[in-house]
């Protein structure tokens, strides 16, 4: 990923605990003067828009912290397995982020690798406004939905 996108790793700031390894990154990068979009810019009427499906990622963790592993299954249109690969190997649009913020479009962005209320509320906060946000109008990854629906009709 570094590679494909011109990416140089210099070195590193690495952390370790008794059960953990924690690896912290930082990225530094330019923009033209006056032209980066920061979380400060949002305004009141603006619309939240997301790209992307969301909650892959995170169930891709849930079922590493449960034991499931990218070797328990092979069959690619596995929910299960799309979720590990999203979790294992993200894939940033840096491309759609750099088109998006090269337009004008966006008053504000972020990346919502914390989630989206975590870093939706980093926006919030720094622009000093308040938000709605309407659940069925988020694009939940159908990964999500499929081991979602299947987990209610053990269930029941």
């Amino acid at each position: 990923m570094a590679e494909a996108s011109s990416v140089s790793i210099i070195g590193g700031d690495t952390s370790s605990s008794r059960n953990s390894l924690f690896i912290d990154i930082s990225v530094i990068g330019e923009c033209e003067s006056g032209k980066a979009v920061t979380r400060r810019g949002a305004n009141i009427g603006d619309r939240i828009y997301v790209s992307g499906s969301l909650g892959a990622s995170a169930l891709g963790l849930s079922l590493l912290e449960d034991g499931f592993r990218l070797e328990d299954s092979q069959e690619v249109s596995d929910p299960r397995r799309q979720a590990l690969l999203k979790h294992l190997s993200p894939e940033p649009q840096l491309k759609l982020g750099q088109a998006i913020g090269g337009s004008g479009l966006a008053t504000a962005m972020i990346d919502i690798s914390d989630e989206l209320s975590t870093d939706l509320w980093h926006i919030l906060d720094d622009s000093g406004v308040g938000a709605v946000i309407h659940s069925a109008a988020i694009p939940v990854a159908e990964c999500v939905r499929s081991i979602g629906s299947t987990a209610a009709r053990i269930d029941h």
